[in-house]
């Protein structure tokens, strides 16, 4: 999951921009690793939708749902996004350094099935993966810059939910 305002360690874009905003080169644990990066509007759209769901009928829509990227996903690597942050804050020729943590155990691939919420809910993510990403970069940036984060915050939710009914006219 990833968006605007998430500060916490040891998470791939908050430590990025936290090396940008220094000056200081990233440390990256696992470049080839890969997730089913999404935006976090995206999840929480879709607990919205399943919520709309549960009021009508809640026993048809009881139970477990992933909230993920698409089907046709193509799984995406750390170090690509650690390219396009680099090339999306203009870093030029900074580079990244590479440093395995033996400590943390971590897997490979994630990926998540979102076949049901797709398939039952009629649910599907607004943005896709590319755009989740460059949607986070940006928070990140205009944040830099001096923007209040609730401005930063109520931009992206109308953004995202004008996208969101384009698509369902």
């Amino acid at each position: 999951m990833i968006g605007g305002g998430d500060w916490a360690s040891d998470r791939l874009i908050p430590d990025l921009v936290r090396s940008f905003t220094s000056g200081t080169p990233p440390m990256i644990r696992n470049p080839s690793f890969t997730r089913p990066w999404q935006h976090v509007l995206d999840a929480l759209n879709g607990y919205i939708v399943l919520a709309e769901h549960l009021s009508v009928t809640p026993n048809a829509h009881s139970g477990a749902w992933n909230f993920g990227p698409e089907a046709s996903y193509s799984p995406v690597s750390v170090e690509t996004i650690v390219k396009k942050s680099l090339a999306h804050w203009e870093m030029g020729e900074v580079s990244y350094h590479v440093q395995p943590d033996q400590e943390k155990l971590e897997a490979h691939t994630l990926n998540l099935d979102s076949s049901k919420a797709e398939n039952i809910l009629n649910w599907k993510p607004v943005w896709d993966v590319h755009r989740a990403i460059e949607e986070t970069l940006d928070w990140y940036y205009q944040r830099s810059q001096g923007i209040g984060a609730e401005e930063l915050c109520l931009n992206q939710i109308v953004a995202f939910f004008n996208e969101k009914a384009l698509l369902n006219d």
